[in-house]
């Protein structure tokens, strides 16, 4: 299974120093504290809110000067850097909608806490399986670092805050303050063997920062390409499929990833076809970083 986790910009988490400021009483009933949250749609499936929540001990996730850690569910991976001379924080994130790293408009894996002092989806770098060392952050805990805050409130769903800022994500949902989802690159109508079609959304491959698709064999349409591609990308892969991650989806394509060195070879990162028709995102395209 590929599973993206915390690199050296890892993902992004913070919390606020207001919500830190709960735990000062020293009663029974300190680790127990009402956060409000939206109330979700009826008929998302999502998390419930988070009502209360109970403070961790915080030591439990430090290693050094960093605290880290996983929720139960699979995707995401999160620390604090509570060194004086960093206020770095993250989390890895797998995002339902395609999310664009505004500063150069990759796909991205993660959101971080920026220098201008809020939270952004950025690039995911690194890679790798979580260390079994790093703790699980529970539904219903809270973990408080550096004045930053964030309250699991689902296998995979959390809400942070820091400073005023907040993210919340649940479920492959993202939203933060000061932050938009962006327009990505896509193409109406159809393209035929070498055209252009627009850009997948990368899903739990974080990594892939070159996601265009293009056509190699017969006439596509392109939004069914790119959904092709999309639904490829967001699909877990559990290790039974292969070292090609060979899969068949629902729509009738059959998508895979070449070994490492056919790749290279045939510049293909990810190949899809159905019939006559074939697309790929190449390792390399011109404009576009390497993966």
């Amino acid at each position: 299974m590929i599973r993206r986790t915390l690199g050296a910009a890892g993902g992004v988490l913070l919390l606020a120093s207001t919500l830190a400021a709960c735990t000062g009483d020293s009663s029974e009933d300190a680790a127990v504290t009402e956060i409000a949250t939206a109330e979700p749609a009826p008929t998302t499936g999502k998390s419930a809110p988070t009502r209360n929540y109970t403070d961790v001990d915080v030591t439990d996730y430090t290693t050094g000067s960093l605290v880290s850690w996983t929720l139960e569910g699979p995707g995401v991976d999160c620390y604090i850097n509570t060194h004086s001379s960093s206020d770095s924080m993250g989390c890895t994130l797998d995002f339902a909608e395609d999310v664009r790293d505004a500063s150069n408009g990759e796909a991205a894996g993660a959101v971080d806490w920026v220098s201008d002092g809020h939270f952004a989806p950025t690039m995911q770098t690194g890679g790798g399986d979580t260390p079994a060392s790093v703790k699980t952050l529970r539904p219903g805990q809270r973990i408080s670092a550096a004045g930053a805050t964030c309250v699991a409130s689902g296998d995979r769903a959390m809400a942070c805050e820091r400073d005023g800022k907040e993210f919340t994500y649940d479920d492959g949902d993202f939203s933060a303050t000061d932050w938009t989802l962006g327009e990505r690159n896509l193409v109406e109508g159809s393209r035929d063997a070498g055209g252009f079609c627009g850009e997948a959304n990368n899903g739990l491959y974080a990594d892939m920062w070159n996601t265009r698709v293009i056509v190699t064999e017969g006439t596509v349409d392109c939004r069914e390409a790119v959904d092709t591609l999309d639904g490829y990308l967001s699909t877990w892969q559990d290790g039974s499929r292969g070292n090609s991650l060979l899969t068949a989806l629902s729509n009738g394509w059959t998508c895979s990833m070449p070994t490492a060195a056919t790749s290279r070879a045939e510049n293909i990162k990810v190949t899809c076809g159905k019939g006559s028709m074939a697309v790929k995102i190449p390792v390399t395209t011109p404009g576009a970083p390497s993966n």
